[in-house]
């Protein structure tokens, strides 16, 4: 049987690893940004 406090840990760490994925697609969206731009500027 888990404590409340082996729960709240176990969702805390689920939600520390969306926002280390989020910011992973941040990141690699921010390097798609300038070579977008760049073409959005030539048409």
């Amino acid at each position: 049987m888990k404590t409340k406090i082996q729960r709240k840990h176990r969702q805390e760490k689920k939600r520390g690893e969306k926002v280390v994925e989020l910011d992973q697609y941040k990141g690699l969206m921010n390097a798609y940004e300038e070579p977008l731009s760049e073409m959005r500027d030539s048409l």
